[in-house]
């Protein structure tokens, strides 16, 4: 018999369900429109199944901010005045880490590219 997972130990590795994901955005979106939402698959549980989502390369272009964020659950969405941007495709390294003992995370690429349709 297997013990349960979590606990005490860290068991189970983290998985993005999709690991390239391309979406695209208008150009005209508000500040706080949400782009997607990345999906994990952990079958840990307790403080082993706690996750941080981070951002850590591709929004590095622009002058003044980021130009999206990620929350808590994993939600991408626009972060400043995508008028001003940079660039129109934007290449994001997405990475998730549990709070275990030790911490395992993964890794996903996430295509944002910023158009040029008008905004409801």
């Amino acid at each position: 018999m297997r013990p349960p997972r979590g606990g005490l130990h860290n068991h189970a590795e983290l998985m993005f369900l999709l690991l390239c994901l391309i979406r695209q955005v208008s150009r005209y979106a508000p500040v706080g429109y949400v782009i997607t939402r990345m999906s994990v698959r952990d079958a840990d549980f307790g403080i082993n199944a706690m996750l941080r989502y981070d951002i850590i390369e591709g929004d590095d272009r622009a002058t003044v901010g980021k130009r999206f964020m990620i929350d808590t659950r994993g939600v991408i969405a626009v972060a400043s005045d995508l008028q001003q941007a940079d660039g129109d495709r934007y290449d994001l390294l997405l990475v998730v880490t549990d709070m275990g003992t030790p911490p395992k995370s993964a890794s996903a690429i996430l295509t944002i590219n910023v158009v040029d349709t008008a905004w409801p």
